[in-house]
Order: structure tokens, then C-alpha cells, then sequence
């Protein structure tokens, strides 16, 4: 499934990007161009630990493309990740979700994991 974009008048974040089946096929340049990442919400109702993968590129290989930030998940949870001062991604947004941390990381998560990622 695609990522949903859904704008917001908010002065914090101009749009939240919603993945609602994060796995490991990633969603390259979802964003459209370059955007600050101000926060990365989680859901992660799977039996496992999953890893939100972002990467300032075009187009990403999971398992060979560098990582720009990992996030953790535990198992049957859910976590909200707040960045004040905003990450900076210079070329583009892409992202995945896997089961391993690093860069080699290719199992995908046993169920469906939502990924929100507010930008402005």
C-alpha cells in the first residue's frame, strides 16, 4: 500500500505521512523532496521487535542502503518518537520496516505495523 499524506495547519508539522502496512518493501521518496522529520509514531501490533527504517534518498535497498535513523518497537506496542529541533533529509524520504536493527535488516514484521512520520 502507498503512504497517505495528510496535510495539517499545524505550525509544528505540515503534513503526517501515514505507511498503514510498514514492511520491508520500502516507500521510496514518499515525501516528494527533501523535508525536517519532527516525529515518528509506531504501531507495531506484532509478536516481534520492528525497526523503523528512514533513509535520505530517492530509493532505498533494505539490507544494502545506510540507514539515516533507526527506530525500535518493542513486540504488541506502540511508541511515538519526538525530534524538537527536526531531522533534516536533504534528498528525500524513504522508508521501510524490519524485524533486525542496522543496516542489514530484511525480514519483514509478521503483522501490520503503521508508521506516521510528521513533516513540515
Amino acid at each position: 500500500m502507498a503512504v497517505s499524506q495528510i496535510p495539517t495547519s499545524n505550525p509544528f508539522a505540515s503534513n503526517i505521512w501515514v505507511d498503514s502496512d510498514a514492511n520491508a518493501t520500502p516507500e521510496d521518496a514518499f515525501t516528494g523532496g527533501a523535508k525536517t522529520v519532527y516525529m515518528v509514531d509506531i504501531n507495531n501490533p506484532s509478536a516481534e521487535k520492528v525497526y523503523a527504517k528512514l533513509y535520505d534518498a530517492a530509493t532505498a535497498t533494505v539490507g544494502t542502503t545506510a540507514v539515516d535513523c533507526l527506530l525500535p518497537c518493542a513486540a504488541g506496542s506502540a511508541i511515538a518518537y519526538s525530534i524538537p529541533d527536526g531531522l533534516n533529509f536533504a534528498t528525500n524520504v524513504s522508508m521501510a520496516c524490519v524485524q533486525e536493527a542496522g543496516d542489514g535488516g530484511t525480514t519483514a514484521p509478521s503483522s501490520t505495523v503503521t508508521v506516521k512520520v510528521l513533516t513540515n
